[in-house]
């Protein structure tokens, strides 16, 4: 798979790390699903992604209609099923807790119907255990995911 091909993308946790992720993807025209478990997580990564294009205009590093194209891309769920659904590009950005990385690895194997590449995705401040590490992931499909 080609990053052209890439045309929906889920990421997992809409903290700093997810909502910068997001932030990108949106920006470069993906369909882009921010998803975490809190409600209130995934609206904050909403609002700093819409702040941070918001700065941008002011700045007139981004027009207006680059911001309004972005924020239409964008979308937040707490249902991992619907952020994953069509998606080419699952990417985790979610805690350093393993327990956490290897739950979610689990339910996107059910829910994702190829084989997922995978590729180590971690913070610089990040736990430098193996476990984590191999836990931690972007995985594309070559079939996106259906749930």
């Amino acid at each position: 798979m080609k990053s052209s091909d890439i045309r929906t993308a889920a990421v997992l946790g809409a903290g700093t790390m997810g909502h910068g992720i997001a932030h990108v993807l949106a920006s470069i025209g993906v369909e882009t699903r921010l998803f975490d478990v809190a409600p209130s997580a995934v609206e904050k990564g909403l609002t700093s992604v819409r702040s941070n294009l918001e700065k941008g205009v002011a700045k007139g590093k981004v027009a207006t209609v680059d911001r309004d194209a972005a924020l239409a891309k964008l979308s937040g769920t707490t249902q991992l099923d619907e952020a994953v659904r069509g998606a080419q590009i699952v990417i985790e950005a979610v805690p350093e807790k393993l327990e956490l990385k290897q739950s979610i690895f689990r339910d996107l194997g059910s829910k994702c119907c190829s084989r997922p590449t995978r590729a180590r995705c971690r913070s610089p401040r990040s736990p430098k255990s193996r476990a984590i590490q191999s836990a931690s992931s972007a995985c594309t499909f070559s079939t996106p995911c259906t749930s």
